[in-house]
């Protein structure tokens, strides 16, 4: 498919909407949040989805939804939902249509960024305390990182854009 499609993967909190929007600016490339695309799809917030329909009915829109940005567009930027890559064969799709990048970030930054966000809006997280929310994230990579490790690239730690430019033009 595309070949120059880049496709965010890691835990919420991994900063994959920020990073790939910088991206995408600097590749002059579209940005696509999967979130967001879901969003406008459904006339739904996350959040609704999640209480009104249930997760695996997300799953199945969030599947859906990403078979359709990736057929539908090539030559993209795409921030992924952090389980995104876990269901269906969205990892799959996803490594066939373009060059897969987890966001490796240490599980205390990402408990930090998301303490420091509205929790209220990150359904697998709301309510949550920082104990609880750095049990779950651990619990959550635990389960994800099989999905995760099947990246093209892994980059661990603090990354930037450029940093992430240099490696796809050098390993290209």
């Amino acid at each position: 498919m595309a070949h120059n499609t880049i496709i965010l993967l890691g835990l919420a909190g991994s900063g994959k909407s920020t990073l790939g929007s910088e991206l995408a600016s600097k590749m002059s490339l579209p940005f696509i949040d999967l979130d967001q695309a879901i969003e406008e799809k459904t006339a739904l917030t996350i959040q609704q989805i999640f209480e009104d329909q249930g997760e695996p009915y997300f799953r199945k829109i969030e599947s859906e939804t990403l078979h359709e940005v990736l057929t539908l567009n090539s030559d993209i930027v795409l921030a992924t939902g952090g389980g995104t890559p876990c269901y269906f064969d969205n990892m799959e799709l996803m490594n066939n249509s373009g060059k897969t990048i987890f966001l490796d970030v240490p599980i205390d930054k990402i408990a930090e960024r998301l303490a420091n966000s509205d929790l209220e809006t990150r359904p697998l997280f709301k309510g949550l305390l920082k104990a609880q929310l750095l049990q779950k994230l651990n619990k959550q990579l635990e389960i994800r990182k099989q999905y995760f490790q099947k990246a093209k690239y892994t980059f661990s730690g603090e990354v930037s854009a450029d940093e992430i430019i240099f490696e796809l033009t050098s390993s290209a």
